[in-house]
């Protein structure tokens, strides 16, 4: 469960504006599925696109892990690009620049 100590913000901006989305849960589905904890609504955007899993530290701390695809280990589509480079999973505690779909 994510620290309540820290704040974790996810923005979201694409051609209909910028949504925020406070991060509570330890666990996220972002994709085109109408059950996603998050949804996209874009061509390039998989169905179970990515899941945002949260990583807590020993002094209470933690941080977000994105994987590309779902828990079950199905990639997507399109990959995820985290300041221009692809990955399969990574962790952030920092402000990055996040391409779930092409860029």
């Amino acid at each position: 469960m994510p620290s309540k100590y820290h704040a974790h913000l996810l923005i979201i901006e694409d051609d209909k504006g910028k949504t925020e989305f406070v991060l509570t849960e330890p666990v996220y589905r972002i994709g085109r599925d109408p059950d996603s904890d998050i949804r996209l609504v874009s061509q390039f955007v998989s169905k179970q696109h990515a899941t945002l899993v949260w990583r807590s530290n020993a002094d209470g701390s933690g941080s977000y892990r994105i994987i590309d695809g779902n828990l079950n280990g199905e990639a997507s589509t399109n990959g995820v690009m985290i300041n221009g480079i692809k990955y399969k999973g990574a962790t952030f505690s920092t402000r990055i620049k996040l391409f779930l779909a092409r860029a």
